[in-house]
């Protein structure tokens, strides 16, 4: 009873049937073990590389680069049997150097004269009786586990399906949230910020006033009715004369030189003129809005 359920389908721990791939692999995997029981042979995968059966994944992989230069047929031009060990250190690595066959492989390592037990049962009793006490319990272990339908010996995948679920939902969430927030965090203006950049919708709520634009200053200010803005070079004689930051700052050479510019914009982005003009066409700054102006721009450049 207990050895029909050590060899009844390969099972997980969960008391799934594995895959039809995996249990493929599983029986390539076992065929590679069971040569070295079934036919006699003396050597296995650990045997060819050269190693102890308890070797790690680095000594594995130093081993086969060593055998695989002392092997490489193009080294061994007069040895016609290069050839063919120089394939068996490739058969020994690719399975000893993946975690998962090499777990199925040691299984049948230990236990592979079990499946010629029925057609030859001296072979097994010879096999049963050189096995030790501890070799003796883990067997009686796995086949109470097989008896049960666990599998817990056999390395699970790398990724179940419902975290693969998951990950295919998440990402993609992760990264829409991600090109929302980003503006928010990198160079540039913020969205939630104030900024020169018209809406993205059409606000009628709020009435439009005819302003001119003044680029030393850089704000909107008004115009009543059909007014016209100042003169731009005597714009810039006045802040110029009155104003010790736009010496420092102005270069005429960047400034509208024919005409300010002159829209139809939000009443709530419109400043009281800075300046006033005269019916000769003389400009006079109007203090307070004038020096205010002045105090604001000083300090954002000083932010």
């Amino acid at each position: 009873m207990i050895l029909s359920a050590a060899f009844s389908p390969l099972r997980r721990s969960s008391g799934t049937v594995l895959g039809t791939g995996r249990a493929v692999r599983v029986l390539r995997i076992r065929s590679f073990a069971s040569k070295g029981t079934s036919r006699g042979e003396k050597k296995n995968f650990y045997d060819i590389l050269g190693i102890e059966q308890k070797a790690t994944g680095e000594e594995i992989k130093e081993a086969y680069r060593e055998m695989a230069k002392k092997w490489h047929p193009d080294r061994n031009p007069d040895d016609p049997l290069a050839a063919d060990k120089f394939k068996e250190v490739c058969e020994a690595y690719a399975t000893l150097g993946n975690q998962w066959k090499r777990t199925i492989y040691d299984q049948d390592m230990q236990f592979g004269a079990a499946l010629d037990s029925q057609a030859k049962g001296e072979d097994w009793k010879e096999h049963y009786n050189k096995e030790t006490p501890e070799q003796r319990n883990a067997r009686r272990e796995r086949y109470r586990r097989y008896a049960k339908g666990e599998r817990n010996d056999v390395p699970q995948d790398e990724m179940p399906l419902s975290m693969m679920i998951k990950l295919l939902i998440a990402v993609p969430v992760v990264v829409w949230i991600g090109c929302i927030l980003a503006p928010e965090f990198g160079p540039g203006e913020r969205p939630s910020e104030p900024s020169r950049n018209d809406p993205g919708f059409d606000d009628k709520s709020v009435p439009l006033a005819r302003a001119y634009y003044n680029p030393i200053l850089e704000r909107w200010e008004k115009l009543k009715g059909v007014e016209e803005p100042p003169d731009p070079e005597k714009f810039y004689d006045v802040y110029e004369k009155n104003s010790a930051y736009a010496r420092r700052t102005m270069d005429r050479d960047y400034l509208p030189q024919n005409r300010l510019t002159v829209l139809d914009v939000p009443k709530t982005k419109v400043h009281e003129p800075s300046v006033s003009v005269d019916d000769s066409g003389e400009v006079t700054p109007n203090n307070r809005s004038f020096y205010e102006g002045l105090a604001a721009v000083a300090i954002k450049e000083s932010k």
